[in-house]
């Protein structure tokens, strides 16, 4: 033993325990309700930038010249015939898929092509998730993560109830394995019905 030094021995049994422990939780662990959490997230989340015209998320849009207000009809920015925002907040034309290492959503391929003037326009603006927000996904999958690995390696572990900083809720099982609660989706639905896309669903281009 070295002098003035510490002395670490990881005797057998507990390597064994925290083997069995590792495989345990690398068994159950998953990112399905994670994901889930974040597909309904997205799609609030940009509910709310159509309905606040960009505000919502730090970037408002600029407003629309009056010579295309004229032709348009009203000032809503983003809206004319509802497909571009339908197909990013859930509605018509969007697309997710969930696989147990990735997450997509969005707007269906080849939906709305229009969305690339609006985006990468004269006048761009922006549809994409802020700093703010990416760094909030961040926090979710920090917390959820602690949680599912905390119960996978605990074999005395209960079910419990969680709530990420988001306000998301999932239920992570004693084994580790975990499921996305449903709550989320009544913010979401709210969001579409008080949305622009339902004022102006009878206006006539984006």
């Amino acid at each position: 033993m070295p002098t003035g030094g510490a002395n670490f021995k990881w005797d057998g049994d507990d390597a064994a325990a925290f083997s069995a422990k590792v495989k345990r939780a690398h068994k159950n662990l998953s990112n399905q309700a994670l994901f889930e959490m974040y597909e309904r997230r997205f799609r609030g989340y940009m509910s709310d930038m159509f309905k606040t015209e960009g505000a919502s998320a730090d970037s408002p849009w600029k407003k629309l010249s009056s010579s295309y207000i004229d032709w348009k009809g009203h000032d809503t920015i983003g809206v004319l015939s509802g497909k571009m925002q339908s197909s990013l907040t859930g509605g018509d034309g969007y697309f997710h898929k969930i696989t147990h290492d990735n997450v997509q959503m969005g707007q269906r391929k080849g939906f709305a092509p229009w969305t690339k003037f609006f985006r990468n326009g004269r006048v761009p603006r922006s549809i994409e998730l802020s700093s703010k927000e990416r760094n909030l996904w961040k926090s979710m999958a920090q917390h959820y993560y602690a949680e599912t690995i905390r119960n996978a390696m605990d074999p005395k572990a209960k079910n419990r109830s969680i709530r990420l900083p988001d306000g998301s809720r999932f239920v992570v099982h004693k084994d580790g394995s975990a499921h996305a609660r449903s709550g989320g989706a009544q913010f979401v639905r709210k969001a579409v019905e008080n949305s622009t896309l339902q004022r102006m669903k009878r206006a006539g281009g984006w």
